[in-house]
């Protein structure tokens, strides 16, 4: 039986080449990201690190590569993820979400500062490796600390006023929020009036 004219012969696959490609890839990936990536072996011993983990901790890749990642961490917390580790390495099981975790890292200076850290796992022949995306977020935390204390000040400048004063939804115009001087002045109290609109 002959074979159709119009048939086109699957060209082998060749894995080497893709797997190199990937390989590029990744590095491509990894070198441009704006967080740090870290792949650590069992011993939590560091095997990858981008430019970011050098601009984010303050050491070059050569001081990190070969050592435990431990080093970016501080003292009170190396033991804690030994045994974390040992846990997970024994049991399988997963004590924490390994998605977003709040953490505090250490630089090379000295400094502490706070991180967010998702964690992947891979699987090669018999060896786990592992994988952390880890994002600075002083700017975020300094931020989220700035407007609370806004909100702090705010709500005990409202709440110290002599005058009425009230917050209210729009369009509807329900009570979201009295201070002690509406309802010293209307002698309502906040439960009173607080989700309902106001008489006229």
């Amino acid at each position: 039986m002959s074979r159709p004219r119009n048939a086109k012969s699957a060209r082998p696959v060749d894995s080497r080449k893709d797997s190199i490609q990937r390989a590029q890839l990744f590095r491509v990936v990894a070198e441009t990201a704006t967080d740090a990536i870290i792949t650590i072996d069992e011993k939590s011993v560091i095997l990858f690190v981008n430019k970011a983990a050098e601009r984010i901790f303050g050491y070059a890749d050569s001081e990190m590569m070969g050592r435990e990642v431990t080093m970016l961490m501080p003292d009170y917390l190396r033991e804690m993820h030994r045994r974390a580790v040992g846990r997970y390495l024994q049991t399988g099981e997963k004590h924490i979400p390994w998605t977003a975790v709040k953490l505090t890292g250490l630089r090379r200076n000295g400094t502490e500062f706070p991180i967010e850290v998702s964690l992947g796992e891979h699987i090669h022949g018999k060896r786990r490796i592992f994988t952390g995306i880890v994002r600075d977020i002083s700017d975020r935390e300094k931020a989220e600390a700035l407007l609370r204390q806004s909100e702090e000040k705010y709500a005990k400048m409202v709440h110290s006023s002599p005058d009425a004063i009230t917050l209210r939804s729009l369009p509807d115009r329900r009570y979201l929020e009295v201070n002690e001087g509406f309802t010293r002045l209307t002698g309502y109290s906040a439960e009173e009036v607080l989700g309902r609109r106001p008489a006229n």
